[in-house]
């Protein structure tokens, strides 16, 4: 659209969760910043998974995708992100398997 419009709310909580995924890619770098992470418990790890199962929406898939990555680098976070089962949402996504057609 053009740079004057807000878009439809579903386009804008796309892009709001898209950069809070790119927020969070960059902080978990930071180890106080892994700390606090971890202290947002289930909820966001789960969010962060389910974001990648979000087919019609590429971008917002490899945000959440770069985001795993960097809280791979925290034994914390990846407890997290294990308990949220993104084990069975990157299998899904190696897969090219869409929860959609079923």
């Amino acid at each position: 659209g053009s740079a004057g419009s807000t878009g439809s709310p579903s386009t804008v909580a796309i892009r709001v969760v898209g950069h809070v995924l790119r927020f969070l890619t960059t902080a978990c770098v930071f180890p106080e910043c892994q700390k606090k992470t971890a202290e947002c418990g289930a909820p966001l790890f789960q969010l962060i998974c389910t974001c990648l199962s979000f087919t019609a929406f590429p971008s917002l898939m490899t945000h959440a995708l770069e985001c795993v990555c960097n809280m791979a680098l925290s034994s914390e976070l990846q407890e997290g992100l294990r308990e949220a089962g993104v084990v069975w949402f990157l299998l899904l996504l190696a897969f090219h398997y869409d929860p959609t057609l079923d």
